[in-house]
Protein backbone atom coordinates (compact mmCIF):
# COMPACT_ATOMS: atom_id res chain seq x y z
CA UNK A 1 0.00 0.00 0.00
CA UNK A 2 1.38 3.38 -1.00
CA UNK A 3 1.83 5.69 1.95
CA UNK A 4 0.87 9.36 1.90
CA UNK A 5 4.10 11.26 2.09
CA UNK A 6 6.21 13.69 0.09
CA UNK A 7 3.39 16.03 -0.93
CA UNK A 8 3.48 17.71 -4.33
CA UNK A 9 5.51 20.87 -4.49
CA UNK A 10 3.82 24.15 -5.27
CA UNK A 11 0.66 25.66 -3.83
CA UNK A 12 -2.18 25.49 -6.33
CA UNK A 13 -5.00 26.33 -3.96
CA UNK A 14 -5.69 26.64 -0.30
CA UNK A 15 -8.63 26.20 2.00
CA UNK A 16 -9.93 28.30 4.86
CA UNK A 17 -12.20 26.58 7.33
CA UNK A 18 -14.23 28.56 9.83
CA UNK A 19 -16.38 26.74 12.36
CA UNK A 20 -17.72 27.48 15.80
CA UNK A 21 -18.87 25.43 18.70
CA UNK A 22 -21.28 26.16 21.49
CA UNK A 23 -19.87 26.09 25.03
CA UNK A 24 -18.96 22.57 26.00
CA UNK A 25 -21.47 22.53 28.80
CA UNK A 26 -24.11 23.37 26.20
CA UNK A 27 -23.40 20.07 24.51
CA UNK A 28 -23.70 18.16 27.73
CA UNK A 29 -27.04 19.71 28.58
CA UNK A 30 -28.51 19.40 25.10
CA UNK A 31 -29.08 16.53 22.72
CA UNK A 32 -28.42 18.79 19.73
CA UNK A 33 -25.20 18.52 17.75
CA UNK A 34 -22.33 20.59 19.08
CA UNK A 35 -21.05 21.72 15.72
CA UNK A 36 -23.45 23.79 13.72
CA UNK A 37 -23.17 25.32 10.26
CA UNK A 38 -19.68 25.65 8.86
CA UNK A 39 -18.65 27.48 5.72
CA UNK A 40 -15.98 26.13 3.41
CA UNK A 41 -14.18 28.65 1.21
CA UNK A 42 -12.07 27.41 -1.69
CA UNK A 43 -9.89 29.78 -3.70
CA UNK A 44 -8.47 28.54 -6.98
CA UNK A 45 -7.22 30.76 -9.80
CA UNK A 46 -8.67 33.74 -7.95
CA UNK A 47 -12.11 32.13 -8.03
CA UNK A 48 -13.97 31.72 -4.77
CA UNK A 49 -16.35 28.88 -4.07
CA UNK A 50 -18.34 28.90 -0.85
CA UNK A 51 -20.08 25.85 0.62
CA UNK A 52 -22.44 26.01 3.56
CA UNK A 53 -22.45 22.71 5.41
CA UNK A 54 -24.49 21.33 8.26
CA UNK A 55 -23.11 17.91 9.19
CA UNK A 56 -21.53 16.40 6.11
CA UNK A 57 -23.67 13.29 6.05
CA UNK A 58 -24.19 13.38 2.30
CA UNK A 59 -21.73 10.88 0.91
CA UNK A 60 -20.77 12.98 -2.11
CA UNK A 61 -20.10 16.10 0.00
CA UNK A 62 -18.10 14.16 2.55
CA UNK A 63 -16.03 12.38 -0.11
CA UNK A 64 -15.31 15.66 -1.88
CA UNK A 65 -14.03 17.22 1.31
CA UNK A 66 -11.71 14.26 2.05
CA UNK A 67 -10.37 14.41 -1.51
CA UNK A 68 -9.74 18.12 -1.14
CA UNK A 69 -7.60 17.57 1.96
CA UNK A 70 -5.78 14.67 0.28
CA UNK A 71 -5.16 16.78 -2.86
CA UNK A 72 -1.90 17.93 -1.24
CA UNK A 73 -0.64 14.42 -1.97
CA UNK A 74 -2.73 13.38 -4.94
CA UNK A 75 -4.95 15.47 -7.22
CA UNK A 76 -6.40 12.85 -9.57
CA UNK A 77 -9.78 11.32 -8.91
CA UNK A 78 -9.73 8.32 -6.58
CA UNK A 79 -12.07 6.14 -4.58
CA UNK A 80 -12.31 6.12 -0.79
CA UNK A 81 -12.89 2.94 1.19
CA UNK A 82 -16.30 2.89 2.90
CA UNK A 83 -14.78 1.88 6.25
CA UNK A 84 -12.48 4.91 6.15
CA UNK A 85 -15.35 7.27 5.39
CA UNK A 86 -17.46 5.78 8.20
CA UNK A 87 -14.56 6.07 10.63
CA UNK A 88 -13.91 9.73 9.79
CA UNK A 89 -17.61 10.59 9.91
CA UNK A 90 -18.21 8.86 13.24
CA UNK A 91 -15.21 10.51 14.90
CA UNK A 92 -15.84 14.10 13.76
CA UNK A 93 -19.36 14.81 15.05
CA UNK A 94 -20.90 13.75 11.73
CA UNK A 95 -18.47 15.66 9.58
CA UNK A 96 -17.14 18.83 11.14
CA UNK A 97 -14.61 20.01 8.50
CA UNK A 98 -12.01 21.29 10.96
CA UNK A 99 -12.00 18.01 12.88
CA UNK A 100 -11.90 15.99 9.66
CA UNK A 101 -8.76 17.87 8.65
CA UNK A 102 -7.13 17.34 12.07
CA UNK A 103 -7.91 13.62 12.12
CA UNK A 104 -6.81 13.11 8.52
CA UNK A 105 -3.51 14.89 9.20
CA UNK A 106 -2.88 12.62 12.19
CA UNK A 107 -3.62 9.32 10.47
CA UNK A 108 -1.61 10.40 7.42
CA UNK A 109 1.32 11.37 9.64
CA UNK A 110 1.16 7.98 11.40
CA UNK A 111 0.81 6.16 8.04
CA UNK A 112 -2.53 4.64 9.01
CA UNK A 113 -4.06 5.19 5.55
CA UNK A 114 -2.68 4.79 2.05
CA UNK A 115 -3.51 3.94 -1.55
CA UNK A 116 -3.76 0.33 -2.72
CA UNK A 117 -2.70 -0.93 -6.15
CA UNK A 118 -6.03 0.15 -7.65
CA UNK A 119 -5.69 3.69 -6.34
CA UNK A 120 -8.30 3.37 -3.59
CA UNK A 121 -7.62 5.23 -0.34
CA UNK A 122 -7.83 2.62 2.42
CA UNK A 123 -7.16 2.01 6.10
CA UNK A 124 -3.95 0.15 6.90
CA UNK A 125 -4.16 -3.07 8.91
CA UNK A 126 -3.27 -1.17 12.11
CA UNK A 127 -6.17 1.25 11.69
CA UNK A 128 -8.52 -1.59 10.71
CA UNK A 129 -7.63 -3.39 13.93
CA UNK A 130 -8.37 -0.25 15.97
CA UNK A 131 -11.72 0.22 14.22
CA UNK A 132 -12.74 -3.43 14.64
CA UNK A 133 -11.79 -3.51 18.32
CA UNK A 134 -13.17 0.01 18.89
CA UNK A 135 -9.96 0.68 20.81
CA UNK A 136 -8.01 3.78 19.79
CA UNK A 137 -5.83 4.02 22.88
CA UNK A 138 -2.74 3.42 20.72
CA UNK A 139 -3.66 6.27 18.37
CA UNK A 140 -2.10 9.62 19.17
CA UNK A 141 -5.23 11.74 19.60
CA UNK A 142 -5.15 15.05 17.68
CA UNK A 143 -4.68 18.01 20.01
CA UNK A 144 -8.02 19.62 19.16
CA UNK A 145 -9.92 16.43 20.05
CA UNK A 146 -7.90 16.01 23.24
CA UNK A 147 -8.63 19.60 24.25
CA UNK A 148 -12.33 19.30 23.46
CA UNK A 149 -12.77 16.03 25.37
CA UNK A 150 -10.58 17.37 28.19
CA UNK A 151 -12.89 20.37 28.57
CA UNK A 152 -15.88 18.05 28.84
CA UNK A 153 -14.13 15.91 31.46
CA UNK A 154 -13.16 19.02 33.44
CA UNK A 155 -16.81 20.11 33.73
CA UNK A 156 -17.54 16.97 35.77
CA UNK A 157 -16.85 18.08 39.32
CA UNK A 158 -17.92 15.00 41.28
CA UNK A 159 -14.72 12.95 41.84
CA UNK A 160 -16.66 9.69 42.16
CA UNK A 161 -18.18 10.21 38.73
CA UNK A 162 -14.74 10.75 37.19
CA UNK A 163 -13.41 7.62 38.92
CA UNK A 164 -16.27 5.57 37.49
CA UNK A 165 -15.73 6.94 33.99
CA UNK A 166 -12.02 6.17 34.16
CA UNK A 167 -12.70 2.64 35.38
CA UNK A 168 -15.13 2.15 32.50
CA UNK A 169 -12.49 3.43 30.05
CA UNK A 170 -10.18 0.59 31.09
CA UNK A 171 -12.88 -1.99 30.31
CA UNK A 172 -13.26 -0.57 26.81
CA UNK A 173 -15.39 1.64 24.60
CA UNK A 174 -18.31 -0.70 25.34
CA UNK A 175 -18.79 -1.99 28.88
CA UNK A 176 -21.39 -3.70 31.04
CA UNK A 177 -22.57 -2.74 34.51
CA UNK A 178 -21.60 -6.10 36.06
CA UNK A 179 -17.93 -5.75 35.11
CA UNK A 180 -17.91 -2.08 36.08
CA UNK A 181 -19.33 -2.93 39.51
CA UNK A 182 -16.80 -5.72 40.05
CA UNK A 183 -13.78 -3.50 39.30
CA UNK A 184 -15.26 -0.33 40.81
CA UNK A 185 -12.50 1.19 42.98
CA UNK A 186 -14.91 3.19 45.20
CA UNK A 187 -15.66 1.43 48.47
CA UNK A 188 -19.25 1.19 49.68
CA UNK A 189 -20.68 2.23 46.30
CA UNK A 190 -23.84 0.19 45.80
CA UNK A 191 -24.98 -1.11 42.42
CA UNK A 192 -27.98 1.26 42.56
CA UNK A 193 -25.63 4.23 42.99
CA UNK A 194 -23.54 3.04 40.07
CA UNK A 195 -26.63 2.81 37.88
CA UNK A 196 -27.60 6.37 38.81
CA UNK A 197 -24.18 7.62 37.71
CA UNK A 198 -24.40 5.75 34.40
CA UNK A 199 -27.90 7.06 33.69
CA UNK A 200 -26.76 10.59 34.57
CA UNK A 201 -23.99 10.35 31.97
CA UNK A 202 -26.56 9.13 29.47
CA UNK A 203 -28.71 12.23 30.09
CA UNK A 204 -25.80 14.56 29.38
CA UNK A 205 -24.77 12.57 26.27
CA UNK A 206 -21.46 11.30 27.60
CA UNK A 207 -22.62 7.66 27.50
CA UNK A 208 -25.09 5.82 25.32
CA UNK A 209 -27.14 2.98 26.81
CA UNK A 210 -27.19 0.00 24.45
CA UNK A 211 -29.19 -2.38 26.63
CA UNK A 212 -31.11 -1.69 29.82
CA UNK A 213 -34.15 -3.99 29.69
CA UNK A 214 -32.66 -5.68 32.74
CA UNK A 215 -30.81 -2.98 34.73
CA UNK A 216 -28.44 -5.48 36.33
CA UNK A 217 -27.27 -6.46 32.81
CA UNK A 218 -27.00 -2.93 31.45
CA UNK A 219 -24.55 -2.33 28.58
CA UNK A 220 -23.28 1.14 27.65
CA UNK A 221 -20.70 2.80 25.44
CA UNK A 222 -18.88 6.12 25.29
CA UNK A 223 -20.82 8.34 22.88
CA UNK A 224 -18.28 11.13 22.27
CA UNK A 225 -15.35 10.67 19.87
CA UNK A 226 -12.13 9.69 21.68
CA UNK A 227 -13.56 10.49 25.13
CA UNK A 228 -12.69 7.00 26.33
CA UNK A 229 -9.10 7.33 25.06
CA UNK A 230 -8.57 10.74 26.69
CA UNK A 231 -9.91 9.43 30.01
CA UNK A 232 -7.62 6.41 29.75
CA UNK A 233 -4.58 8.59 29.00
CA UNK A 234 -5.26 10.66 32.13
CA UNK A 235 -4.85 7.65 34.41
CA UNK A 236 -1.67 6.67 36.22
CA UNK A 237 0.02 3.49 35.00
CA UNK A 238 -0.50 1.93 38.44
CA UNK A 239 -4.25 2.58 38.20
CA UNK A 240 -4.48 0.97 34.76
CA UNK A 241 -2.45 -2.04 35.89
CA UNK A 242 -4.69 -2.65 38.91
CA UNK A 243 -7.92 -2.52 36.89
CA UNK A 244 -6.63 -4.54 33.90
CA UNK A 245 -5.37 -7.19 36.33
CA UNK A 246 -8.67 -7.21 38.25
CA UNK A 247 -10.64 -7.69 35.03
CA UNK A 248 -8.34 -10.54 33.94
CA UNK A 249 -8.67 -12.25 37.36
CA UNK A 250 -12.47 -12.04 37.33
CA UNK A 251 -12.80 -13.02 33.68
CA UNK A 252 -13.65 -16.68 34.38
CA UNK A 253 -16.75 -15.54 36.28
CA UNK A 254 -17.86 -13.09 33.61
CA UNK A 255 -20.09 -13.60 30.58
CA UNK A 256 -20.35 -10.75 28.11
CA UNK A 257 -23.71 -10.72 26.37
CA UNK A 258 -22.48 -8.17 23.82
CA UNK A 259 -19.57 -10.23 22.45
CA UNK A 260 -18.94 -13.73 21.14
CA UNK A 261 -16.83 -16.33 22.94
CA UNK A 262 -14.01 -15.64 20.48
CA UNK A 263 -14.16 -11.93 21.27
CA UNK A 264 -14.17 -12.73 24.99
CA UNK A 265 -10.87 -14.55 24.62
CA UNK A 266 -9.43 -11.65 22.61
CA UNK A 267 -10.63 -9.28 25.31
CA UNK A 268 -9.04 -11.37 28.06
CA UNK A 269 -5.76 -11.42 26.15
CA UNK A 270 -5.91 -7.64 25.73
CA UNK A 271 -6.33 -7.08 29.46
CA UNK A 272 -3.51 -9.51 30.26
CA UNK A 273 -1.20 -7.79 27.77
CA UNK A 274 -2.17 -4.31 28.93
CA UNK A 275 -1.65 -5.21 32.59
CA UNK A 276 1.79 -6.57 31.71
CA UNK A 277 2.62 -3.53 29.58
CA UNK A 278 1.60 -1.08 32.27
CA UNK A 279 3.66 -2.98 34.84
CA UNK A 280 6.66 -2.80 32.52
CA UNK A 281 6.06 0.92 31.95
CA UNK A 282 5.99 1.51 35.70
CA UNK A 283 9.20 -0.50 36.17
CA UNK A 284 10.94 1.37 33.35
CA UNK A 285 9.86 4.70 34.81
CA UNK A 286 11.13 3.73 38.26
CA UNK A 287 14.47 2.56 36.84
CA UNK A 288 14.75 5.85 34.97
CA UNK A 289 13.97 7.84 38.13
CA UNK A 290 16.48 5.78 40.14
CA UNK A 291 19.14 6.37 37.48
CA UNK A 292 18.52 10.12 37.59
CA UNK A 293 18.65 10.12 41.39
CA UNK A 294 21.94 8.20 41.26
CA UNK A 295 23.38 10.70 38.81
CA UNK A 296 22.39 13.59 41.06
CA UNK A 297 23.92 11.82 44.08
CA UNK A 298 27.17 11.22 42.21
CA UNK A 299 27.24 14.80 41.02
CA UNK A 300 26.69 16.13 44.55
CA UNK A 301 29.28 13.71 45.93
CA UNK A 302 31.88 14.84 43.38
CA UNK A 303 31.05 18.46 44.10
CA UNK A 304 31.46 17.83 47.85
CA UNK A 305 34.84 16.12 47.26
CA UNK A 306 36.08 19.07 45.21
CA UNK A 307 34.96 21.50 47.92
CA UNK A 308 36.69 19.48 50.66
CA UNK A 309 39.84 19.17 48.58
CA UNK A 310 39.92 22.92 48.01
CA UNK A 311 39.39 23.65 51.70
CA UNK A 312 42.17 21.22 52.66
CA UNK A 313 44.51 22.90 50.18
CA UNK A 314 43.81 26.32 51.65
CA UNK A 315 44.51 25.03 55.18
CA UNK A 316 47.84 23.59 54.07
Amino acid sequence: MKKLKDPKSGLKHFIIIASYQEPVIGYMLSSSDKFKISELYEFENNQENTYNMHNLNKKEDFSSLIKFFISEFRNDDFKIEDNLEKFLLSKTFNGNPLLIQDLLNKIIDKELIGFDSKGTLRCTDNLKEMIESKDFSKLEIPYRFEKLMGNIIDTIKNPNEIIILKAASVIGNIFDIITLYQINPIKNLMNEDLLKIVYYFERINVLEILYDIEPDKLVAKFSLPFLREVLYSRMLSEQKTAIHSEIARNFKNMKFSYMSSEKELENLLRHLIESENTVMNVMDKRREDQSKEKQIENKNENKSKKTNSKENGELN
